[in-house]
C-alpha cells in the first residue's frame, strides 16, 4: 500500500540530489550562453562573413583587370623558304625562279604580354551587382538576428518549463502526503469496523493516479533538462538548477504602437522587404544586359618569333562586345526577374498582414496572462486564509489532521497555478517582444 508513496519519495529525492550537484544558472546567463555556443548561429555567422566577402568580390570589378600571358616554343625548322616555281610558271619561267628565304628564325621562340582592361559600360552592371550583394549581406545579418531571437525564446521556454514543473512536483508531493494521511485514517477506521473497504480502494486509486502524474512530471522535467543541455552546450544528462525569476509587471503600450514597430523591425518583415529590394535590383541587372560591353584596353607585348616585327611593343585601344541577337534570351531573363519581383512584393504584403495578426494575438495573450495572475493571486490569498483557520481549529482539537493536509495540498496547487501564471505572463511578454522585433 505504501509502494506508491515510496516511489514518489524516491523520485523527489533524486531531483533534490540532482539540484545539489547541478549547474545553477540564471535566465539571462542561459540566454547569453546559448547564443554564444549555438552551432546553428555559428553557421549563420559564417554565412554573414561569406556574404560580406561576396560584396568585396563584386566591388573589385570596378577596377582594371590586369593579366599576363607567356609562351615558349621550340622549332625544329627555323627558316621559312618559298621554293622555286611554287607560285607557278609563266612562259615556262618558274615563279619564283629560285628559292627565296622568307623568314629566318631560331629554335627558341618566346612570346609574352601584359594586358589591362578597364570596363566602361559594365560599371553600371557592377553597381547593380554590388547592390544585390550588399542586400544579400543585409539579409544574412537579419537571418542571424532572427535565429538568435529564436534560440533565446527556446531557452526561455525550457527554463520556465523547468520552474513550472518543479512547482507541479511540489504540488504532487503535497497531494500524496494528504492522500496517505487519509489512507491512514481510513485503514484505522476499517480495522475498527467503522468504514467500508471501498473507500480504501478509492484512495489507493487516487494514490496511483498521483504516482502516474509524478512520473509524467519527472520525465517531462528530464526532457526539459536534456533539451536545455543541448542548447547551452553542456554534456548530456547534466542537471540544471534554474534560479527563480523575479516577478515583474510589464507596462503595455497601445496595440497600434506594437503593430507599427513590428511592421518595421520584425525579422520576417525585414527579410521580406530586403528580398523585394534584391528582386528589384535583379530586374535592373537583367535590363542592363542589353547595353554593349565597352572597355579600354592597353598593354605590353614581347616576341622574338618574327624578326621583322619589334620585340617590345606597347598598345592601347578600345574593346566592344555587343550581343545583337539572342532570340529572346535576355527578354526571357527580364520577364523572369519581373515575376520574382512580383512574388517578393506579394510576399511582403502577406508577411506584414501575418505579423499584424501575430502581434494582435501576442498582445491579447499578455492581457489574458495578466488577468490569470490576478485570479491566481486571489485563490492563493483565500487558500492561505483557509489554511490558517483550519490550523487554528486543529490546535483547538476540532479538526482532523487530514483536513489540514487537504487544505495544504489545495494551497500548494494554488501556488503552483500562480507561479505558472506568472511564468506564462513572462513568456507572453517575450513572445510579444520577439514578434515586434525586440
Amino acid at each position: 500500500m505504501y509502494a506508491g508513496k515510496q516511489i514518489l519519495l524516491c523520485l523527489l529525492c533524486c531531483l533534490g540530489a540532482q539540484a545539489q550537484d547541478s549547474v545553477r544558472i540564471s535566465l539571462a546567463d542561459a540566454r547569453e550562453q546559448a547564443v554564444q555556443q549555438s552551432k546553428l548561429l555559428q553557421i549563420q555567422r559564417a554565412k554573414v562573413r561569406e556574404s560580406e566577402y561576396k560584396v568585396n568580390g563584386v566591388h573589385s570589378k570596378y577596377f582594371p583587370n590586369l593579366s599576363a600571358t607567356a609562351g615558349y616554343v621550340y622549332n625544329v625548322k627555323t627558316d621559312i623558304t618559298l621554293r622555286e616555281g611554287k607560285l607557278g610558271n609563266i612562259n615556262n619561267t618558274p615563279i619564283p625562279d629560285r628559292d627565296i628565304k622568307l623568314f629566318e628564325g631560331n629554335h627558341n621562340l618566346l612570346l609574352g604580354g601584359v594586358t589591362a582592361v578597364q570596363p566602361i559600360t559594365q560599371l553600371t552592371k557592377v553597381a547593380v551587382g554590388e547592390k544585390v550583394a550588399r542586400t544579400e549581406a543585409v539579409i544574412a545579418r537579419t537571418q542571424l538576428d532572427k535565429a538568435a531571437l529564436e534560440i533565446k525564446q527556446g531557452v526561455e521556454k525550457l527554463y520556465f518549463g523547468l520552474l513550472i514543473t518543479q512547482q507541479q512536483l511540489t504540488q504532487a508531493q503535497a497531494e500524496t502526503e494528504m492522500l496517505n494521511a487519509q489512507l491512514y485514517d481510513i485503514e484505522s477506521a476499517l480495522m475498527a469496523g467503522k468504514t467500508d473497504s471501498v473507500n480504501r480502494t478509492g484512495l489507493l486509486a487516487k494514490l496511483a493516479d498521483e504516482e502516474q502524474k509524478t512520473l509524467q512530471l519527472t520525465y517531462q522535467y528530464q526532457n526539459y533538462q536534456d533539451d536545455l543541455d543541448e542548447l547551452l552546450g553542456y554534456p548530456p544528462a547534466t542537471p540544471i538548477a534554474p534560479l527563480p525569476v523575479m516577478d515583474t509587471i510589464y507596462t503595455l503600450q497601445p496595440l497600434s504602437a506594437y503593430v507599427t514597430q513590428a511592421s518595421e523591425q520584425n525579422p520576417d518583415v525585414r527579410i521580406a522587404s530586403q528580398t523585394r529590394d534584391k528582386a528589384a535590383f535583379g530586374v535592373s541587372a537583367a535590363r542592363k544586359d542589353f547595353i554593349p560591353d565597352l572597355g579600354l584596353a592597353g598593354g605590353y607585348g614581347y616576341q622574338n618569333a618574327i624578326s621583322l616585327l619589334p620585340e617590345n611593343n606597347f598598345f592601347v585601344g578600345v574593346i566592344l562586345h555587343w550581343n545583337i541577337l539572342d532570340f529572346g534570351g535576355r527578354r526571357a531573363v527580364v520577364n523572369e526577374r519581373l515575376a520574382l519581383q512580383q512574388q517578393a512584393d506579394t510576399n511582403l504584403v502577406y508577411t506584414r498582414e501575418h505579423i499584424t495578426i501575430a502581434v494582435q494575438k501576442a498582445y491579447r495573450n499578455v492581457q489574458q496572462s495578466h488577468a490569470l495572475i490576478q485570479a491566481a493571486q486571489k485563490a492563493v490569498r483565500y487558500r492561505r486564509e483557509e489554511l490558517k483557520m483550519k490550523e487554528d481549529a486543529r490546535l483547538a482539537g476540532t479538526l482532523l489532521k487530514r483536513e489540514v493536509l487537504a487544505t495544504q495540498a489545495d494551497l500548494a496547487k494554488a501556488l503552483a497555478d500562480l507561479y505558472a501564471a506568472q511564468l506564462n505572463y513572462r513568456m507572453a511578454i517575450t513572445a510579444l517582444s520577439l514578434v515586434t522585433g525586440n
